[in-house]
């Protein structure tokens, strides 16, 4: 049967308690996005340049669901009186999604070019960025509903850096030409000049992570909660110590404990102090090499001998670690890409 037109009774609701429900703000505004740049551009020699340049974007008025709805945080505050505890239509409606226009982002970063154009038997490309994405709330997800704060009462302790920020990021390409070889047989010549190798470096650094703390210690309905840092306590581990022994402790797991009502932040002081995405995960780095030779036989006719290979020196690049303050793997990495 057409539930419509539909006529809504708080004493006599027609759904299933608690409903939740997801609508667009009426004055929602459209996002939108300063971008902003400034270079240098300099020819060293006749075939070397550089590039020098400042890249900046801000966005305004990002779409950010909000719960209209958000359970009041009081001394009874349990995870089985969520609904008991929401402002509107209480034990009726639950979340009350409104996707509202309020979130901001920026991007700054200055990026290096250099071009050293082929010549000499060889020729390179390098690009290097240092940068800083940073938003109001984590917003990198298909449908802004999926995103979950730690509290949507205290939207200002979602401030940091954006889940895809990398800090350094750092390309090198070439060409290297080996053909050295002057005597004076041609055969010699033929078998041994002509070969080039082709050179792929990447290196950027890790993404950021926040440390969960596994439970919903501030009984809002979300296992969102952030953990406690440890008053003088230092969370970072030198990163560049052995693999085996950065898996095994990335961050310094006893830096952090769970939140509770009154040691925290937020209504009630439940939420964990820890920032978000205040940490980083391990880097990513990669040799990819293509050694090859063009064979002439005519003016029509060339045959390539060539030899292509990623991750030449199979270099490991660990995956993220274990965020979960109460698993047993927490600070382990226990996979690599």
């Amino acid at each position: 049967v057409s539930p419509f037109p539909y006529n809504y009774s708080p004493s006599n609701p027609r759904f299933i308690t608690a409903a939740e429900i997801e609508g667009v703000d009426k004055s929602f505004r459209w996002p939108y996005t300063y971008q902003v740049s400034a270079s240098i551009q300099r020819q060293l020699s006749n075939d070397l340049s550089i590039m020098l340049a400042y890249v900046g974007s801000f966005a305004h008025n990002l779409p950010f669901a909000d719960d209209l709805n958000y359970p009041a945080f009081n001394s009874t505050a349990t995870t089985k009186n969520v609904n008991a505890r929401r402002p509107l239509d209480t034990n009726v409606l639950a979340q009350i999604f409104s996707i509202q226009s309020h979130q901001t982002s920026s991007y700054n970063a200055l990026q290096v070019s250099a071009e050293k154009r082929m010549g000499r038997h060889f020729g390179l490309n390098g690009y290097y960025a240092w940068g800083k994405s940073f938003d109001s709330v984590s917003m990198d997800q298909t449908f802004v509903s999926v995103v979950t704060p730690q509290d949507y009462a205290a939207l200002r302790e979602e401030r940091g850096r954006s889940d895809f920020d990398q800090r350094h990021m750092f390309v090198l390409s070439g060409i290297w030409d080996v053909s050295y070889f002057n005597g004076s047989s041609s055969w010699m010549r033929g078998v041994l000049n002509g070969w080039q190798i082709a050179p792929i470096v990447t290196l950027h650094s890790g993404t950021p992570f926040s440390i969960g703390s596994g439970k919903d210690n501030n009984a809002d309905g979300n296992s969102t909660d952030r953990a406690n840092r440890v008053p003088g306590t230092n969370p970072t581990l030198d990163p560049s110590r052995g693999r085996f022994a950065a898996a095994n402790e990335w961050f310094n797991a006893s830096a952090f404990v769970a939140n509770a009502p009154g040691t925290g932040i937020g209504p009630g002081g439940a939420d964990g102090d820890s920032p978000r995405n205040f940490l980083d995960a391990p880097g990513y780095r990669d040799f990819d090499l293509a050694v090859f030779r063009n064979f002439r036989f005519t003016e029509r006719y060339n045959l390539q001998a060539r030899l292509e290979g990623t991750n030449m020196f199979n270099m490991v690049s660990l995956s993220d670690p274990n965020t979960t303050l109460t698993s047993s793997l927490f600070g382990t990495i226990r996979s690599a890409s």
